[in-house]
């Protein structure tokens, strides 16, 4: 997920301001970087963990094993 998905996942900009405590800008920066510190993507995650997902989970890729298979 991206920056902006996350933040569309969570109820959009006004929620995730008033969750977080966060100015109009910071979440605009957030969407532009399209980067969501870890401390934030993880209290998320904790609130709706079937829409976003652990930050640990975000960089794990599938990647075949040599056969083609499901490594």
């Amino acid at each position: 997920m991206n920056a902006e998905q996350i933040i569309t996942a969570m109820g959009g900009r006004a929620t995730v301001m008033r969750i977080t405590g966060l100015t109009k800008g910071r979440i605009a920066q957030m969407v532009k970087d399209n980067h969501v510190p870890r401390a934030w993507l993880l209290v998320f995650h904790l609130m709706k963990p079937r829409v976003v997902p652990h930050p640990d989970q975000r960089a794990i890729a599938f990647v075949p094993d040599a056969t083609g298979g499901e490594g």
